[in-house]
C-alpha cells in the first residue's frame, strides 16, 4: 500500500521501480521492521547487490535548530540526505544545481519555502542555512511539486552531506526486473552484512 500510493505518486523518474529497502530484525519474539541503514549498510548494497541501482538514503531530522544565513529560523523541517539524493532520483532543481559527490555539505531548499521566505529570488543560492550546527550552502531550489519521501511532513530543506548519519534506504529496481526478485537478493546483502 506504502509503495503504491506513496512511491509511485512521487514526482521523480521511474516512480513505478523505486522500492524502499528495509530488514526484519527479531526482537523479543516480535518482528520490527528496521528502516535505518549506517554508510557500511549503503555501501554494501550498492556493492553487492545485481538487482538494486540508484540508492539513495534520507532521514528526517528530529526539531532541528535551524539557522540562516545566523538568524533563527523555527519551525522547518529538515531532512538529511545522501549526495546522490537529487541526482539519482531524477529531480532536477528549478535553479541552481543538484548536490554532487564533490560537496561536503550543501542545501536544497523547497519551492514553497523559497517562495515564501526568499521571495522567489535567486539570491536563495549561496546563502548559508545550518541545521543542528550543521552548515550548508544552498545550491538549488528543488521543483513546485517535490516535497521528499517522508511521509508525514514535507521538508523544507534537504542537507546532503557525506555524514555517517543512518539514513532509511529507497532505490530503483534495475530495468525488466520483476519486484519478486529483490528481495531474495537483498536477503542476501543482509546476511552478509
Amino acid at each position: 500500500l506504502v509503495e503504491d500510493l506513496l512511491l509511485r505518486s512521487l514526482p521523480v523518474r521511474d516512480p513505478d521501480r523505486l522500492v524502499q529497502v528495509r530488514q526484519v530484525g527479531l526482537a523479543l519474539g516480535f518482528r520490527k521492521p528496521l528502516d535505518a541503514f549506517g554508510p557500511q549498510g549503503f555501501e554494501t548494497m550498492r556493492a553487492h547487490n545485481g538487482t538494486l541501482s540508484e540508492i539513495v538514503g534520507f532521514a528526517r531530522l528530529d526539531r532541528p535548530a535551524v539557522l540562516v544565513e545566523g538568524e533563527p529560523e523555527p519551525g522547518r523541517d529538515v531532512e538529511q540526505v545522501s549526495l546522490n539524493f537529487f541526482r539519482d532520483l531524477g529531480v532536477v532543481p528549478v535553479i541552481g544545481r543538484a548536490p554532487e559527490a564533490a560537496d561536503a555539505a550543501v542545501a536544497v531548499v523547497s519551492y514553497g519555502w523559497w517562495q515564501g521566505r526568499f521571495g522567489g529570488r535567486p539570491n536563495v543560492l549561496g546563502k548559508v542555512v545550518s541545521a543542528n550546527g550543521q552548515a550548508a550552502e544552498i545550491v538549488g531550489v528543488a521543483p513546485r511539486r517535490f516535497h521528499g519521501l517522508a511521509i508525514d511532513t514535507p521538508a523544507d530543506i534537504w542537507i546532503a552531506s557525506r555524514s555517517g548519519t543512518n539514513l532509511q534506504m529507497i532505490a530503483r529496481t534495475k530495468p525488466g526486473l520483476p519486484h519478486a526478485q529483490v528481495l531474495p537478493a537483498t536477503d542476501a546483502v543482509f546476511r552478509e552484512l
